[in-house]
This record gives C-alpha cells, structure tokens and sequence, in this order.
C-alpha cells in the first residue's frame, strides 16, 4: 500500500487538452489554439482523514491574430475562480462530481485514457485577455475586452499533441530580457504590488509556464 500511495504521488495521472478561441472580425472568422497539460495526484494518506494531494498545469497562452493586432488569452482565470484547468476539467467532464482530491484525480485519469472529449469553456471561466496598444513597449498592457475583440466561444478536446511552446517568439527582445531579470512589465523587481495597473502585475511568466525551462 505504500508503494502505490508513492505512486500515485510521483506518478500522477495526466492529460493535455487543445484550447481553441474563436472570434469573429469584419475580416472573417480568427482562431488561435494552445495545448495545455493538467496533471493531479493524491498523498499517501498517513490518516484516514487525509485528502490532500497536489498537481500542477503546463500552459502557454493562446494567440489570436486580429486585424487590430493579437490579443493573448492568458492560461489564468479572472478573479478568485480556482484556476484554468480544474475548469477546463469541469467542463469537459460536467456530470463528474469532483468535491475531493479523489473524485479530481479520477477526472484527471479518465481524460487521460486516450478516449476523446470536447467542450465549450463557460463565460464565466473565461481566462484573462490582454493586448499591448505598442507591442514594442510592454507598460502599454492593457486588458482585452472578449465582446469588442470580437471573441464568441472557447472550445476544449482532449489530445495527446505536446504542450505548446513558443509564445516568446512573438515579442520584441524586451521579453526574454524582462524573463530573465525576473522583472514585471513595468521593469519592477520588487516582491509588492501597489497597484491594479497590469504592467505593475503582469510578468513573462504570466504567458508561459514553459518558457524558461
């Protein structure tokens, strides 16, 4: 029994999701798509009482090229909504109960069984949007607006294709320098943040987990 609560710590089930935003423009139908990784396991419970467990979610944001320039769909949500990928797993699994670490894990497992799932992403879990008016100057980010973006639906299926990488590659130098001093976009290191100003909350990292690996 220990060797399978070992297990299931340093093994945790998994799956990789496609996340497709679609908007509609004067131009014509534009789409961007991002594959995302979630992963869960349970602890080797040492009571009866313990549910504890952990995971983690490999993403990079989604880039949607519109005629007035791209808008990133970051991988995290608006407000204090949990975060993407337990979303996402509700989504596509929206009949499975997952109120324990158990019932989560077991979501996790059977969307990683290889059978295909599809979903359209909640309104409500809509992740944060953003657009830089100067791409060439990162204070000049600002929030997304989904409806004046033209934004209409976000779809999910399940995919064994390999976590999205690159998202660097369609910024400026500013971005890698940023990453690699640990600075946020307003060039601040400090651990504090006084204000609501994006540049002052936003940092390269907010668009990737995989870049700096």
């Amino acid at each position: 029994m220990l060797a399978l609560g070992v297990c299931r710590k340093w093994w945790p089930a998994r799956y990789r999701f496609r996340m497709t935003v679609e908007a509609e423009t004067p131009a014509g139908a534009r789409s961007g798509s991002s594959v995302m990784e979630v992963s869960a396991y349970k602890r080797f419970a040492l009571t009866s009482e313990d549910r504890s467990g952990g995971g983690s979610f490999r993403a990079e944001a989604v880039v949607v090229d519109l005629p007035s320039g791209p808008v990133f769909v970051l991988p995290t949500l608006l407000g204090p909504t949990g975060y993407l990928g337990a979303r996402a797993t509700e989504a596509l699994l929206p009949d499975r109960k997952m109120g324990s670490i158990d019932g989560y894990v077991a979501a996790v497992t059977e969307l990683g069984s290889g059978k295909r799932y599809e979903a359209t992403l909640p309104r409500a879990d809509w992740p944060l949007m953003v657009r830089f008016r100067d791409i060439g100057d990162p204070t000049t980010v600002e929030a997304a607006d989904p409806e004046t973006a033209g934004i209409r639906r976000i779809r999910l299926e399940t995919t064994a294709d390999p976590v999205t990488t690159g998202v660097e590659k369609r910024f400026p130098p500013w971005f890698l320098e940023l990453l690699h001093s640990k600075a946020r976009f307003n060039g601040k290191h400090s651990i504090g943040v006084s204000s609501h100003d994006l540049a002052d909350n936003l940092s390269p990292g907010a668009f990737s987990t995989e870049i700096g690996k």
